[in-house]
C-alpha cells in the first residue's frame, strides 16, 4: 500500500499509506482506567457547579466509579494478554 499512485489523465501522483498497527487492547484499556482514575480524582477534589447542575456531576462520579471497575476487571481477564 505505500506505493505511488499515477493517475493517467492528470499525471498527479499519491501515496497512500497503512494505517498505524492497532495498539493491544490491554494497553487501551489500562491507559483508559488511568485516565478515569484522574477523572475521578479530580470529581473527589470538588468541582464548583451551579446547584442546578449537582445531580449531573454527581451522576458523572457514579458513571466514573463504574467504568473504573469494569475496566480494571477487564484487565484481569487472562484472554487479553
Amino acid at each position: 500500500m505505500n506505493e505511488a499512485i499515477t493517475f493517467r489523465d492528470t499525471g498527479d501522483s499519491t501515496v497512500l499509506h497503512k494505517w498505524p498497527k492497532a495498539r493491544p487492547l490491554h494497553a487501551v484499556i489500562a491507559e483508559t482506567l488511568a485516565n478515569v482514575e484522574l477523572l475521578l480524582t479530580q470529581l473527589e477534589a470538588g468541582v464548583r457547579v451551579a446547584d442546578s447542575q449537582r445531580g449531573l456531576v454527581r451522576d458523572l462520579f457514579v458513571a466514573t466509579q463504574r467504568q473504573r471497575d469494569v475496566l480494571a476487571a477487564a484487565l484481569r481477564l487472562e484472554e487479553l494478554e
